[in-house]
């Protein structure tokens, strides 16, 4: 494809299922798309990770032979966006190295720690639902950080920061650490304040050491950072170009797809099917139902949701 000469957005998409890299004109019609994919590890038992090195290097390369094909694109780019996946675990050390593989959104190991704690409070779910709006996942970031102190202590005693997906990649490009507000409503956060929730970590008890492992929290349309000449060397993306902070990717999904104005209706048919229903203001009905997304665009999504969507098909 002979591509004319004008600037660049170079987009990454993270799916459980799949990895896709995109090149976009500035009137984001798509010039450019390669795709590989992702290789994940589900158990008999319900667990479900991802190799972290692994995930970065199917990335990179996705980069790397897209710029060698198309030689002098690199220095046309003017801005490389992420969207992967959301929540789960992705610990790395001090040294920024991945501690364990990561714990996907779709992994089923906290269930008997949820169970314990339904024990002495019985209205769990129900509590996290009023202050975020969704009926927790096992795979959700609070209560894998909890399952993680008390199980693989050593490890979370060598983590620095726990990230998401998107958060993984964007470090790996940029040596920047950072999360956004679309991972942290549904980590469970607070819908209300559009934050972390205080009530959600007394809820699961989390430690002081838990929570200073969590990142600063940015808006997914600032600037997270640039690309490092090493993560230059390995991708052809030129040396300081600005990285989006990114979303997380059913808020993206559903602002790609357009639905942006309150009352639309949007479904995504991916590894997990989402149908969504956007509003100005987080839903809370019906009750104890669904999950609820914030979007970067300051809208919400109320989400009737089927996790094994496209894994049917494959």
């Amino acid at each position: 494809m002979k591509l004319i000469n004008m600037e660049y957005y170079l987009s990454i998409d993270i799916g459980t299922s799949e990895i896709k890299t995109v090149l976009f004109d500035k009137n984001f019609n798509l010039k450019i798309k390669q795709n590989c994919r992702n290789n994940v590890c589900y158990t008999s038992d319900g667990r479900s990770e991802v190799d972290m090195k692994d995930l970065w290097k199917r990335c990179k390369n996705l980069i790397f032979n897209m710029l060698k094909t198309h030689k002098n694109l690199s220095s046309k780019i003017i801005c490389v966006g992420i969207t992967a996946n959301m929540v789960g675990l992705w610990p790395i050390d001090n040294h920024g190295k991945p501690v364990r593989k990561a714990i996907l959104w779709n992994d089923n190991r906290t269930k008997n720690l949820i169970d314990k704690l339904r024990q002495k409070e019985n209205k769990l779910y129900h509590k996290i639902f009023l202050e975020s709006g969704s009926v927790m996942q096992f795979g959700c970031t609070i209560p894998l950080i909890k399952w993680f102190e008390i199980n693989e202590n050593k490890n979370f005693k060598k983590t620095k920061w726990f990230l998401t997906c998107k958060d993984w990649i964007r470090f790996k490009l940029t040596n920047e650490i950072a999360n956004d507000y679309t991972e942290t409503v549904v980590a469970p956060g607070s819908a209300i304040k559009i934050n972390r929730s205080e009530k959600i970590f007394k809820l699961f008890k989390l430690s002081k050491a838990s929570i200073s492992k969590l990142p600063v929290i940015k808006k997914s349309d600032s600037i997270g950072g640039f690309v490092t000449q090493q993560a230059s060397k390995e991708t052809r993306i030129k040396l300081g170009t600005p990285v989006s902070i990114g979303a997380g990717d059913v808020p993206t999904s559903v602002i790609g797809l357009g639905a942006i104005e309150d009352k639309n209706a949007a479904t995504i048919f991916g590894t997990t099917i989402h149908n969504c229903y956007v509003s100005t203001k987080p839903l809370f009905e019906p009750k104890d139902i669904g999950l609820l997304f914030y979007a970067p665009n300051n809208t919400w999504l109320k989400t009737m949701i089927n996790v094994a969507g496209t894994m049917n098909l494959d």
